[in-house]
């Protein structure tokens, strides 16, 4: 079977807020092309740009923060992201 590699992401702000290791879903990589067509952001090379707006929509969609996309990017102070590659789609159906 083929392994599902789940994307972590943290987010650490300005004054000192942390958002650990939170689920980028299918649904935030579908709102980062909506927007990487509309901004003509090219998301294979852009990949500051990809990890701030796929940060910024994890949190809006979990409710962590209701800021704009500028808004956060102002208040960011780093991102991170993470792969999980031990998860296989056999395990994922068993959570």
């Amino acid at each position: 079977m083929a392994d599902i590699r789940r994307t972590l992401i943290s987010v650490e702000l300005q004054d000192g807020t942390r958002y650990l290791d939170r689920r980028v879903l299918f649904a935030d990589k579908i709102r980062l092309e909506k927007a990487a067509r509309n901004n003509k952001w090219d998301i294979t090379r852009d990949e500051i740009t990809v990890q701030g707006f796929l940060a910024w929509a994890v949190l809006n969609r979990e409710g962590e923060i209701s800021d704009t996309y500028e808004t956060f990017l102002e208040r960011v102070a780093d991102i991170s992201f993470d792969a999980d590659a031990n998860e296989t789609a056999e395990g994922l159906a068993g959570e």
